[in-house]
């Protein structure tokens, strides 16, 4: 008779990951289930490994998103991913896992969750987020800007503080937590298909002391007259570089910023 219909636990402590997939287990037993892989997402990478990578979303200075699917749980999902050639320095790295580790502790339904978090064989660091598709806040009122009808006709004046009122809930939400995301601007502001608004981007996020989000750093990874931001969404603090000075207030003022653009559209 097994542990199990004894009634103990059969797990206890921690788990220990292999290498083995869902994928490789259902397929070692001859199994499958009714659940497709996405159609939308074109692979071509070997069906055992964890995810499989489908078509570049963004590319930035260290980082690149791309579309990936959990071969086990068949979920989309967006990848960030900083490849070993990319990394420049420590500094670079540094910032980039606290943006996976900021984000994944603030659970607000107006911040992409974080799934997963590791590095690859090759030694690429990644981790794996919410996919939010739709459009920035800063495509939208470009949009306006050229005299786009429909783009108008969608989204008014009420819609538009509809959702920046979204973007103030899902800030001062991380400010409960003792995070401020210290780079605020249209760009960061995603619009989804069903008016869901996400505030992306926080890797330059600083954490205050003792306020809720756990962080090891004695110190801020900025240093005094450093200037870590948007120059027409930042607070004067921010501008000079008085990084000890910058607190809550400071998005605050970023917001306004966000405000202004909407009502005057212009940055």
């Amino acid at each position: 008779m097994s542990d199990l219909s004894q009634g103990s636990m059969p797990i206890s402590g921690n788990i220990t990951h292999t290498r083995k997939t869902i994928s490789q287990l259902l397929e070692e037993r001859g199994l499958s289930t009714g659940v497709p892989m996405p159609l939308s997402v074109n692979v071509d990478t070997d069906p055992s490994e964890r995810y499989q990578i489908g078509r570049l979303i963004a590319t930035g200075g260290v980082a690149e998103i791309f579309e990936a699917v959990d071969t086990g749980s068949r979920r989309v999902m967006a990848m960030k991913v900083m490849s070993p050639g990319k990394i420049s320095n420590d500094a670079d790295l540094v910032r980039f896992v606290e943006e996976a580790q900021i984000t994944a502790q603030l659970e607000h339904p107006g911040i992409p969750p974080v799934y997963d978090f590791g590095v690859d064989a090759d030694g690429n660091v990644y981790y794996t987020m919410k996919l939010v598709p739709g459009r920035t806040l800063e495509a939208i009122l470009s949009d306006i800007r050229e005299g786009k009808q429909e783009t108008i006709r969608k989204y008014g004046l009420a819609r538009l503080l509809s959702i920046l009122m979204q973007v103030c809930d899902a800030v001062e939400y991380a400010h409960s937590r003792g995070v401020i995301h210290r780079n605020l601007k249209p760009e960061n502001i995603m619009v989804g298909s069903y008016d869901d608004v996400q505030v992306m981007d926080w890797g330059v996020a600083k954490v205050l002391p003792n306020r809720g989000v756990t962080d090891r750093r004695t110190v801020d990874q900025t240093v005094d007259g450093e200037m870590i931001g948007t120059p027409e969404y930042m607070a004067p603090e921010q501008a000079y570089g008085k990084i000890s000075e910058i607190d809550e207030r400071s998005d605050v003022y970023a917001l306004g910023g966000v405000l202004y653009a909407i009502l005057t559209l212009r940055p």
